[in-house]
């Protein structure tokens, strides 16, 4: 966190802190070349230039390949770390036929 608040200082501290997180999960997935300290400043000036207030799934969709180089790694950090988490997603029941009584 300490080296890319200093390097690159016009960064927002509160995107700089998930930057840096989101990096972190980066790191600790198994990708086939794990995000570097210069491509974590260079993904951090690229979020200044593109004047990004936070991180959504717009933006790394948008920057995800500053950070990662193999388009591997882009495809399974797309489906692991940017899905919603599966308690997140919405559960789909069954279909049955008595739907309104499905309760009792």
């Amino acid at each position: 966190m300490a080296v890319v608040r200093l390097k690159v200082p016009d960064l927002n501290p509160k995107l700089a802190q998930q930057a840096v997180e989101f990096v972190q999960k980066l790191r600790k997935a198994d990708m086939r070349k794990s995000p570097s300290i210069s491509e974590t400043l260079d993904w951090a000036n690229a979020l200044v230039a593109l004047n990004a207030s936070h991180l959504d799934k717009d933006m790394l969709e948008d920057t995800l390949s500053v950070l990662l180089k193999h388009e591997a790694d882009l495809q399974k950090a797309k489906r692991q770390l940017m899905a919603p988490p599966p308690s997140q997603q919405p559960r789909k029941r069954p279909p049955d036929d008595f739907g309104r009584f499905s309760g009792n």
